[in-house]
């Protein structure tokens, strides 16, 4: 019996120096394939994600884009 492939993952995001979560968080959310779940401390996101490679707007507003 196959096994049925997973639905996505959950992941921590850190955001730039200069990205402030209160605005970043509902863009990235508003993105496909990426929701926001929590925001811890100010820069961090806890974020479910679907596809494989972040957008290039995830790559401007977090540190994985460095």
């Amino acid at each position: 019996m196959r096994r049925p492939s997973s639905p996505g993952r959950v992941e921590s995001l850190r955001l730039r120096a200069w990205a402030g979560a209160a605005w970043a968080a509902p863009v990235l959310s508003a993105t496909p394939g990426l929701r926001v779940l929590d925001v811890r401390g100010g820069r961090e996101l806890l974020v479910h994600r679907l596809g494989a490679r972040p957008s290039r707007l995830e790559r401007v507003l977090t540190e994985a884009g460095v």
